[in-house]
């Protein structure tokens, strides 16, 4: 699982190098919303000084800007799913000529993601109420 904070960057290692069949290739990451399916494809820089044993990208979640090809995402919080594929083309998004790696889950946390009310009507009757802001 990948996490990334809105508006913040991070250093994310995956083992990429050790499913990959081409020799030294790029990557595109796809992510795909969960609940709207919107899809979003980017590349980012692979920055492991060591890539025969790991990979490094720096991520970054903004609503500020988009850079599809220097692993800025624009996209709001939520869950994700994640795909990444290798090509020879550096900075290259289409996934039609690329070969899938590996999927997983992604998650874009924000700020007040998440909070609590309770309602109490009375002392036998409670209710508690989950909210999720909308960005």
């Amino acid at each position: 699982m990948i996490h990334l904070t809105l508006g913040a960057s991070s250093s994310t290692i995956l083992r990429l190098t050790k499913v990959a069949t081409l020799l030294n290739p790029f990557y595109i990451f796809q992510i795909i919303n969960e609940q709207s399916k919107v899809n979003t494809l980017f590349t980012s820089d692979n920055i492991s000084p060591v890539t025969l044993v790991y990979d490094e990208f720096i991520l970054t979640s903004s609503t500020q800007s988009v850079g599809l090809t220097q692993g800025i995402i624009n996209n709001l919080p939520g869950v994700y799913q994640y795909n990444i594929y290798e090509t020879l083309y550096e900075y290259d998004l289409n996934i039609a000529s690329a070969s899938f790696l590996r999927s997983g889950e992604l998650v874009i946390y924000g700020p007040n993601d998440f909070y609590y009310n309770s309602f109490t009507q009375s002392d036998s009757n409670t209710t508690n109420v989950f909210n999720i802001n909308d960005y």
